[in-house]
């Protein structure tokens, strides 16, 4: 929570507490390391859990430059198994969506990795979630995307705005059930 001011409907000001998102910014220092990135999100998210048990697990943006680390791999995944499997509400799992910017073609939540053109973006495929069949409901409004098939939270060499347009499905009070 944080402190901020704002005008009330009388005109006066008033400090309110606001619940903002939590950014974690990444420093560059040595190799790429996915694993390590995935590990400190399993912490972060683990302190976020005990302070919010009944709300919906996070979902997790990754940002990264198609640039894996082949003697990491074997661990990559682990800890992306550990935040998918281990880290999660009573109401939902936390969800992993990569956006991956590389050498290969676009690609928005591929539903296979023969639709991938590098070794990298195949490799990130495995480490993003599932997309949850409740949001390809949403999906199909806006992204064409056959609901018969599962579909990779990957995202490669899109563009922001169809990054954002997707993830506002889930977060629109319209899509949002009530408790």
């Amino acid at each position: 929570m944080a402190m901020q001011t704002i005008e009330d409907i009388n005109g006066e000001l008033v400090t309110v507490d606001v619940t903002r998102p939590v950014w974690v910014d990444s420093v560059a220092d040595g190799e790429n390391n996915l694993a390590t990135a995935f590990k400190s999100m399993q912490l972060l998210i683990a302190k976020w859990q005990k302070k919010h048990p009944s709300s919906d697990a996070p979902i997790i943006l990754h940002l990264c430059n198609g640039n894996v680390e082949v003697q990491h791999q074997n661990e990559v995944i682990k800890q992306f198994q550990h935040i998918e499997n281990l880290i999660f509400t009573n109401q939902s799992q936390a969800v992993v969506i990569n956006y991956c910017l590389d050498s290969g073609e676009k690609c928005i939540f591929p539903s296979k990795t023969q639709q991938l053109a590098t070794p990298s973006s195949k490799f990130i495929y495995h480490v993003s979630s599932l997309i949850p069949q409740s949001w390809l409901e949403y999906a199909d409004n806006y992204i064409s995307m056959p609901q018969t098939v599962t579909h990779s939270g990957l995202l490669v060499n899109a563009q922001l705005n169809e990054v954002l347009k997707f993830l506002d499905i889930e977060f629109t009070p319209s899509s949002r059930t009530k408790d």
